[in-house]
């Protein structure tokens, strides 16, 4: 079963190289056949549920056998969750999108971008090697940033789709140089097996992860680039920024925590940082009109309960966290796509323009928005219920001041989930006349059924997946009975119902939460970097071609020279043969030539001039013994001459010659460059190399390419893809002539 890990990471692959044609070719039928592939992987992993935390599967495969590098899967309890998560909402997101997008330029990029992502999102999770790791972290970096900026032509998505990629790139540099330590350290050669650290260089290991969890996951100070993120398409938002991208940071932190848990900045700074971001994101949410904002800063406050609740003192807590992981992406993607639709329907997405005495929206919309709203609200019997009772429990349970503040952070982290559940089950005041598809209502109400089905059974899930994760039963139920947990999951739902029935002061506080909790640090620091980037290209650049050209060579003079020194002393050099008399006139010859073209006048004479250097350096080709060398160059120099004398005719004379300093400084630039190209042809020439390869071509030409012509067996045979890539390019600008002389004769005519 081991062997089937890497096929579905190939499959989601494949359906992403082929979504573009099929998505155009067949609009409706084509995401539905599409979304079988992660679909079929979410059935297959389902089927791994009794197995995996028994005995997990791993399977490795030689990578790069030359350095010694494999790549290893490995699916325990743990990756078995998030690829549910990944292919299990990835599926029916496919289809969202297809009947979401129908119609525009932006339908089938979207479509092969979603499951390229969750290729990228499984390969993440299911790695086992750092390296691999890694590979993956930045390719869900890579396509996020594509994916957000999909509608190029808004500024808005350029400017969002440019910050996510910043931040997040950022926090991909940290975590190499974390893995990078981490490998160093312990010379592991998997994750799996990787020993428990604890203080030296652990300390810094456990930083750049923590660094690289935030900004992926948009903890604060990093959370600027999630609400802004919201430009790209829903269907992306549904499930990049709620389901799959933004939990990479959560599951780094569980899967190094049994390395890292130990290090005393671990815990702190999941604490601090994960409870700053719940509030910070519920402030936000409440704050917010647009119902996408609205989720993204509730995803933002959702994601700082997970990270909160992993930095709890409690043996359950990973097992808690990865609860409220599961139960998050189930409601959360299931809203977004309710908020697309409501978008169809009322045209808006703007609570301004929605009515709650209103009854224009689909009776199905509403049941959807319903039942997702309700798991967000954390009402029982969702499985938003269980995992918010089990996550108070464990956090109560931790102990200390800490459980006093993770208890009350995720108190009203829920009161702002049950203000954002109030939002989107709005009503629309206008309807739009639209009328919403099986593609577009019928994912949003698989994952709130599910949702709601999965609360009565999060006991068995919770064996399943939960318990190993954190080694002790975390007691997943949809019922803990009535105590501190239930009060606390009361006492947030009136604060929500509360804030609901306020939002007026609270919209007008609004200007003043937004400039509080995004002060727009990232902003001012892109301007300062484009500022200092420009002083410098001002600087080091100049505005006159003949200045920047003077930087550019007297640099590579100076770093060739250094490297000839370095290799070649010059004492080395008294001695060397000294070339014969027709070296020396064909020399001369170039010389000349060269002369020429610096004093001519007119430009054709400047031409002429340069093509006696051309014709120079073929009769230096044939005098040491390579005629189809000079017969090449012979003929380029001639074309290139009436060609350029073609184009050249019609423009003046070159002008006044400069005099002065400005001479002496460009003829001292040229003489160095020169010189320098001088000096490296030279060295190259008196570099003994060892034998030949000359001999090797000359001995099998034969027998090897039967041809007595050694070049052309060379050419043809030994160099044959090199000389294909040579006749494809002459092809292309071939064709691109004769496509520019065709665009001539019609506009002729």
């Amino acid at each position: 079963m081991a062997s089937w890990l890497p096929i579905w990471t190939v499959a989601l692959l494949a359906a992403a190289a082929l979504a573009v044609p099929l998505v155009r070719a067949l609009p409706r039928l084509g995401p539905c056949l599409l979304a079988l592939v992660p679909g079929a992987a979410a059935a297959w992993f389902g089927a791994q549920l009794p197995h995996v935390a028994v005995e997990p599967l791993a399977w490795s495969h030689p990578w790069v056998p030359a350095l010694g590098v494999d790549v290893h899967l490995l699916l325990d309890p743990l990756a078995l969750a998030f690829a549910l998560l990944i292919c299990g909402i990835g599926a029916p997101v496919v289809v969202f999108a297809g009947g979401y997008l129908r119609g525009k330029a932006v339908a089938a990029p979207t479509v092969a971008g979603l499951l390229a992502f969750a290729a990228a999102m499984l390969g993440l999770v299911l790695a086992d090697d750092a390296l691999f790791m890694f590979v993956c972290w930045e390719a869900t970096t890579i396509i996020s940033y594509l994916l957000v900026g999909l509608e190029y032509e808004k500024s808005s998505a350029r400017t969002a789709a440019r910050r996510a990629l910043l931040i997040t790139a950022a926090g991909g540099l940290a975590l190499l140089g974390a893995l990078v330590g981490l490998e160093v350290v312990t010379g592991a050669d998997t994750l799996s097996t990787t020993p428990a650290l604890a203080d030296g260089a652990a300390v810094f290991i456990a930083l750049g992860v923590l660094l690289a969890a935030f900004t992926k996951s948009a903890q604060v100070p990093f959370h600027v680039w999630l609400p802004g993120a919201m430009a790209a398409p829903t269907p992306v938002s549904a499930y990049l920024h709620s389901a799959a991208m933004v939990k990479a940071g959560v599951y780094l932190v569980l899967r190094l925590a049994p390395t890292l848990g130990e290090v005393w900045l671990w815990r702190p700074a999941l604490l601090i940082v994960g409870g700053a971001t719940a509030l910070v994101g519920g402030l936000l949410a409440m704050a917010a009109t647009d119902l996408k904002r609205i989720l993204a800063c509730t995803t933002v406050a959702a994601l700082g309960c997970m990270l909160l609740l992993a930095g709890v003192d409690h043996p359950l807590a990973l097992g808690a966290a990865l609860g409220l992981a599961l139960a998050h992406g189930l409601y959360k993607a299931g809203l977004f796509m309710v908020a697309g639709a409501t978008e169809k329907v009322a045209g808006s997405r703007d609570l301004a323009q929605m009515d709650p005495a209103g009854a224009r929206m689909p009776w199905i919309l509403a049941v959807t928005a319903g039942l997702a709203g309700l798991s967000m609200a954390a009402a029982p019997p969702f499985f938003g219920f269980a995992a918010k009772e089990t996550a108070l429990t464990v956090a109560l349970a931790g102990g200390g001041g800490a459980a006093v503040f993770g208890a009350l952070v995720l108190t009203l982290a829920g009161a702002a989930f049950v203000y954002a559940a109030l939002a989107v089950a709005r009503e629309p005041r206008g309807a739009s006349g639209k009328r919403l598809t099986v593609m577009v209502i019928g994912p949003p109400l698989l994952l709130a059924l599910v949702g709601l089905v999965a609360g009565p059974g999060s006991g068995l899930l919770g064996a399943a997946l939960l318990d190993p994760v954190a080694g002790a039963a975390v007691g997943l139920a949809v019922w803990h009975g009535v105590g501190v947990p239930l009060g606390l999951s009361l006492l947030a739902l009136a604060l929500g119902v509360v804030g609901w029935r306020r939002r007026a002061a609270v919209r007008a506080a609004a200007p003043r939460i937004d400039r509080a909790a995004d002060p727009g640090w990232h902003d001012r620091l892109w301007s300062h970097v484009v500022a200092l980037a420009g002083a410098v290209a001002r600087a080091v650049q100049p505005v006159a071609l003949r200045a920047n050209l003077s930087v550019i060579l007297l640099a590579a003079v100076g770093m060739v020279t250094f490297a000839l020194l370095r290799m070649r002393p010059p004492s080395a050099w008294v001695g060397s043969p000294m070339p014969d008399a027709i070296d020396v006139m064909l020399a001369l010859f170039l010389l000349g030539g060269a002369l020429g073209a610096v004093r001519a006048r007119g430009r054709l004479t400047a031409i002429g001039a340069l093509g006696a250097v051309g014709i120079g350096a073929a009769l230096f080709y044939l005098r040491h013994g390579a005629p189809d060398l000079a017969m090449t160059q012979l003929l380029v120099e001639v074309l290139t001459v009436v060609l350029l004398m073609l184009a050249f005719r019609g423009l003046p004379d070159l002008g006044p010659r400069r005099t002065g300093a400005e001479r002496r400084w460009s003829a001292g630039v040229a003489l160095a460059a020169g010189g320098m190209i001088g000096a490296l042809v030279y060295v190259a020439g008196a570099v003994d190399l060892g034998p030949g390869i000359s001999t090797w071509f000359s001995t099998q030409a034969l027998p090897e390419g039967y041809g007595r012509n050694v070049v052309n067996v060379i050419l043809v045979d030994f160099r044959a893809l090199d000389t294909l890539g040579e006749v494809v390019v002459l092809a292309v600008a071939a064709l691109g002539a004769l496509a520019l002389l065709a665009r001539r004769s019609e506009a002729q005519s």
